[in-house]
């Protein structure tokens, strides 16, 4: 058999001998950058004249000891579109208030990544003009970051020198810039954009698509500038919340929490086992100069689903006219001949 040096494995099997010309032959299963060697068992070939072979190890003399072909090695790339990547490449309506930019990598052997003495950056597309300042790796997750200050209504590139990470074996990672063919372009959001609702988790509570939501506990609408402008909003005021199968609506009273840049309804009071989506007219949030848009029945920007409603047991009821006779009844006739 041909067994893994390093554990004794056998990956060999279906062994036959051909006596015409004396050859053993073995099928085998072997990994690349590996030293297997033939195990053969004293005797295992004999000549009929009381000759046999002696037994065949890694340790033996003679021996077959052999080493496969090193294995293919991919270098490590940007995931531009995915993973901890953000902005993403093609993204646009990226803040202007961003502060912070994450361009994640992989290999694809899982070997750790190190970074050179190269200075990738941030710039802006039209000048050119790095607009990062610190950057760091964290090998840990293989994620590069950046301190960046950007403008509105400006598209922006990251600026990777050729080599700047190693996988230690030979492969490292490619130019990136503005026209490379593996990159990550993005532009901001347009100067003076109206306030927008935050609907993803972690942002306003419920978010979009959540499920289980409580009926009674409160709800938080969270709204953000893309340009960093200082929100208000007329306080109190109504949100409405419309069923989406039925359409009916309901409007539930709402405080400003200028703090946290949110409306804070106290007791939404809905319906169990009920989808629902937000509603609320335009302006009802300002940046000074423009107004949030308008959440409609046709928008639907933050639906979600209240909790199943409780699951009442059976019981018996005792009363009248649910039961006859009911309980504490007298007088019943004797001759009564069926009770429910």
């Amino acid at each position: 058999s041909i067994k893994n040096s390093a554990n004794n494995s056998v990956v060999s099997s279906g062994e036959s001998f051909n006596s015409s010309n004396n050859t053993l032959s073995l099928n085998v299963n072997l990994t690349c950058a590996t030293h297997y060697y033939l195990s053969l068992d004293s005797g295992a070939v004999s000549d009929g004249n009381g000759g046999s072979t002696q037994a065949a190890s890694k340790t033996s003399n003679p021996r077959i000891l052999f080493l496969t072909e090193a294995c293919p090695n991919t270098a490590p790339y940007a995931l531009i579109s995915s993973g901890s990547t953000s902005p993403t490449n093609g993204q646009t309506g990226v803040s202007e208030s961003l502060t912070s930019i994450t361009l994640q990598f992989t290999d694809d052997e899982g070997h750790s990544l190190t970074a050179s003495n190269g200075f990738p950056r941030v710039r802006r597309a039209l000048s050119n003009q790095p607009v990062s300042s610190n950057f760091t790796f964290s090998p840990s997750n293989n994620t590069l970051s950046f301190d960046v200050s950007l403008a509105c209504d400006n598209s922006y590139y990251i600026d990777l020198p050729g080599g700047y990470l190693n996988d230690g074996n030979g492969g490292s990672t490619d130019q990136m810039n503005k026209n490379s063919s593996s990159k990550v372009v993005f532009s901001t959001v347009a100067c003076d954009a109206p306030p927008v609702l935050l609907t993803s988790q972690g942002t306003s509570i419920p978010h979009n698509g959540a499920t289980g939501v409580s009926t009674t506990a409160p709800m938080y609408l969270k709204f953000e500038d893309p340009n960093g402008d200082t929100l208000q909003a007329s306080s109190p005021t109504f949100i409405k919340f419309r069923k989406t199968i039925s359409g009916i609506s309901t409007n539930r009273l709402a405080t400003w929490d200028p703090n946290q840049n949110r409306f804070v309804i106290n007791s939404p009071n809905l319906v169990c086992e009920t989808e629902y989506h937000v509603e609320y007219a335009q302006g009802i949030v300002t940046d000074g100069t423009n107004g949030v848009a308008a959440e409609t029945n046709s928008t639907r920007s933050l639906s979600f689903t209240t909790s199943d409603c409780p699951n009442n047991i059976p019981y018996l009821a005792s009363s009248s006219p649910h039961s006859n006779p009911h309980d504490g009844e007298s007088n019943i006739a004797s001759s009564t001949s069926s009770a429910e």
